[in-house]
């Protein structure tokens, strides 16, 4: 006999409970900027730190990477064999030290080492990478609604005639409707972390021995608020940007309840989201051109404008070695660093 209220009491163990906190507009942080121009037109999208400390930027106008070396006074222009998505526009450094990245109908990867860029042609486009748990190569693609995991070597290194599979959103099997996954993050404890920008879900997916994923996805309380960056934090729990939400989101990892915590700035529309070298996470503010910063305890504050000024177009992973945040100004053709 189906015992239906065993069934119940697992479905409401898994519900998130939320929690909303508006705070009061914080003192802006006093900011010390560089700016490191790059070619007009060339509208950099993300920015990585390589293992060398060498600095990347998926320059999407330009169909082209950029890698400044350490030490180094001028970038490297490093051309891509295939075009550029108009939307997508993930890079991700691995284990091994290589940097893939999303190309039209396929994955780029690029290896420092030889100095080489490799196309892996699929029939979707990516929108953004993470190292899997299982040493393997994952990524989002809005394009199927589907996960996707491209296996690589157990040093993580890309292999020839690379085995790609994809597994379809749970939402979308429920719906029928079209899933925008948008960012993804390798999680605390053996599973990577995801964000749906439509229908406003951020995911969990845990990897199994048996080759298919469970994903698990935790409904936002607003399902227009535009979850998109994703980032573990040092306390070990889920952090995200909304949007459209105009706030920052975080998942316990534990007991999956979910806090929100309004951005003082109205309209900021906060896009990317990183652990900082401080005990802190900072995001970026794609229309309010500045860049936050949020404690572990939920305090907001934000810098001072950043030099490009309105129309900046902060729209970058904000990543950084020792004391500064990187971030990139696509309407301005430059990539920042801010010293903290």
């Amino acid at each position: 006999m189906h015992d239906s209220s065993v069934d119940r009491s697992i479905i409401a163990s898994n519900e998130p409970t939320y929690s909303m906190e508006a705070l009061e507009p914080r003192q802006l942080l006093s900011s010390t900027f560089h700016m490191f121009p790059l070619a007009t037109g060339s509208h950099p999208d993300k920015v990585i730190t390589g293992l060398d400390g060498s600095i990347y930027v998926f320059e999407h106008g330009a169909n082209e990477l950029a890698r400044l070396r350490p030490h180094g006074t001028a970038f490297q222009l490093i051309p891509v064999p295939a075009s550029f998505d108009t939307v997508h526009f993930g890079m991700v450094l691995s284990a091994h030290g290589d940097v893939y990245f999303s190309v039209h109908d396929g994955i780029g990867a690029y290896s420092p080492k030889f100095n080489s860029v490799t196309i892996i042609p699929l029939t979707y486009t990516p929108n953004d990478f993470a190292p899997g748990p299982d040493g393997n190569l994952w990524f989002t693609s809005p394009d199927n609604s589907t996960i996707g995991r491209m296996t690589l070597t157990k040093r993580g290194q890309f292999v020839k005639n690379a085995t790609v599979a994809t597994w379809t959103v749970p939402s979308f099997n429920n719906t029928g409707n079209g899933i925008v996954e948008s960012a993804l993050t390798k999680g605390p404890k053996g599973d990577l972390w995801f964000t749906e920008n439509a229908p406003g879900i951020v995911a969990q997916i845990i990897p199994t021995k048996g080759g298919t994923p469970v994903i698990n996805e935790f409904a936002l309380p607003n399902a227009a608020s535009g979850p998109l960056g994703i980032a573990i934090g040092r306390d070990g729990n889920v952090w995200f940007a909304e949007t459209t939400g105009n706030a920052i989101g975080r998942i316990n990892e534990k007991t999956k309840v979910i806090t929100e915590f309004a951005v003082p700035r109205a309209g900021s529309t906060p896009f990317w989201i990183s652990p900082g070298p401080d005990n802190a996470l900072w995001f970026t503010e794609i229309s309010g051109d500045h860049l936050g910063r949020i404690t572990y305890g939920g305090i907001i504050t934000e810098s001072d404008a950043v030099p490009g000024g309105a129309g900046a177009g902060l729209s970058s992973d904000i990543k950084g070695p020792r004391h500064t945040i990187l971030f990139t100004e696509r309407d301005h053709d430059a990539v920042g660093e801010l010293l903290i």
